[in-house]
């Protein structure tokens, strides 16, 4: 008896990234910007309902696993929280700690390069 192979997707019918091409990057990269956008102004809740459900359907068509997506949304959302200058968390570390708002700036900018990082090598490699 034939053992069946095991998917590597998580969800039904989404298919798993099988070349990163330079249009699936300069997609990803512009809904990225674009959700960053988005999450350094709106609270994180209401732009992922607002946004998703038009443009899973984009990203499910280039062959993303929308849990893969969902992985990106969330990294994102954490960078535009933490960019001046309306980051939400630079807010409350500016209550938290009573600091002048330049210096928890520069203290967020390694973290936040440390996420674009992470974020670059979230979305080139998804597994």
């Amino acid at each position: 008896m034939k053992r069946p192979t095991p998917s590597r997707t998580l969800v039904a019918g989404a298919k798993p990234v099988q070349a990163f091409s330079a249009a699936m990057f300069l997609i990803f990269l512009v809904l990225l910007l674009e959700y960053n956008s988005f999450f350094q102004v709106i609270v994180t809740l209401s732009t992922v309902i607002i946004l998703t459900p038009i443009l899973l359907p984009l990203v499910t068509s280039l062959g993303v696993n929308p849990i893969h997506f969902g992985i990106l949304l969330v990294v994102t959302s954490e960078i535009g929280f933490l960019t001046p200058p309306v980051g939400l968390n630079l807010i409350v570390a500016l209550t938290a700690f009573k600091q002048p708002f330049g210096e928890i700036c520069r203290a967020a900018v390694p973290f936040i390069v440390l996420m674009l990082g992470v974020l670059a090598a979230v979305a080139v490699e998804p597994r």
